[in-house]
């Protein structure tokens, strides 16, 4: 059974939030990107320094080539590798603030003083310390908004 998102208001905030599970699967996502990123760092750097300083020409023996010239032969795939792994480090990475923002979205709803949801501002996420997720309120700057609607009026 779904629960009520709790009402809260401009009052009520910033609230901090401690030993989550969704703070805690956030995280896991969170390391894993960053592991992601490192490997395709290492794969972005063998594979663009061996496109600039590799050698012009390589001999490779009947047997096949090893490790080394294996590189020295294919610095393009290593290079898209890293491309693609840092790509897929950075789907992780967005993953792990969309489920605190699921989270928030399910589970809280900004109100205004009049007892009405809240147009001028939204609540915002912070991580801190690694277990702790803090809500605060955002205003929402709608003052381009106003000017353009006011011109298109007068």
């Amino acid at each position: 059974m779904k629960t009520q998102p709790k009402r809260i208001t401009a009052n009520d905030l910033p609230i901090t939030l401690t030993d989550l599970k969704v703070i805690n699967q956030s995280n896991i996502l969170m390391y894993i990107a960053k592991f992601v990123f490192y490997i395709a760092i290492i794969f972005l750097v063998v594979g663009i320094g061996t496109l600039l300083f590799g050698p012009s020409s390589l001999r490779v023996g009947i047997s096949g080539p090893t490790f080394t010239e294996f590189v020295l032969l294919n610095p393009g795939p290593i290079t898209s590798i890293g491309a693609g792994l840092t790509f897929i480090g950075n789907l992780l990475d967005a993953q792990s603030m969309k489920c605190l923002e699921k989270y928030v979205e399910e589970n809280y709803v900004l109100y205004n003083n009049h007892g009405n949801p809240a147009k001028e501002a939204v609540i915002g996420l912070d991580c801190e310390d690694g277990n702790k997720l803090v809500l605060s309120y955002l205003p929402i700057d709608n003052t381009e908004e106003e000017k353009i609607a006011a011109q298109r009026t007068s």
